[in-house]
């Protein structure tokens, strides 16, 4: 029983991660959360040296992704390119590149049939970044139906978002990861993405 129920808890990572690294992903040192109201901390006291953004930033107009089949829509920059063949059959996941390939981030749905509550799944992503993956949380954050957490895995930045809706009958949740040298990069492109990450409008 605990092998099924423990892979259907953790299915949602599984596909994030192979998603994300197209193959293995590669680790994160510390966090990038994004600078708006709602999520906001303060950077750790180090200094990152400046970045050459030019290869990652596109002008143009944020663009929107929607999942019908979980009901959630996420706003994301022109930087970011939808891969249209990381997207199953099934609809719950899409991964989308910057077009080096250095930056990805992946939406993923799933229903939560265990009936994992908020704290749940906290705890769950917390131990798997921890334990499993040997990273470093350095920011998270909770309020009554989403959590954000952040931080490093090697030398690649890691922040996921998670969220419940349709009753707690369905985890939304979103994955972003880059190298740590390209903070300056993709802070923007972090707050965007996350702060639209939201169940979509009934």
């Amino acid at each position: 029983m605990n092998g099924p129920r423990r892979e259907g808890r953790r299915a949602w990572l599984c596909r994030a991660r192979a998603a994300a690294a197209g193959l293995l992903l590669a680790p994160a040192p510390w966090a990038a959360a994004p600078r708006a109201e709602e999520e906001r901390h303060t950077p750790p006291p180090e200094t990152v040296a400046a970045a050459d953004c030019g290869a990652v930033t596109r002008a143009g107009q944020p663009l929107q992704y929607k999942n019908a089949r979980f009901g959630f829509t996420m706003t994301y920059p022109p930087s970011f390119m939808l891969d249209p063949d990381s997207i199953p059959e099934g609809g719950d996941s899409a991964r989308f590149w910057t077009a080096d390939r250095r930056a990805t981030a992946v939406v993923t749905g799933i229903r939560n049939g265990l009936g994992q509550s908020l704290t749940d799944l906290l705890d769950e992503a917390t131990k798997d970044i921890t334990e499993n993956s040997h990273g470093t949380i350095t920011y998270t954050r909770a309020r009554d139906n989403w959590f954000v957490i952040s931080g490093f895995i090697g030398e690649r930045i890691f922040y996921r978002r998670s969220f419940l809706s349709d009753r707690s009958r369905v985890i939304g949740s979103l994955w972003i990861e880059f190298p740590r040298t390209m903070r300056p990069c993709f802070e923007d492109a972090v707050s965007m993405m996350s702060l639209s990450f939201r169940p979509s409008p009934t």
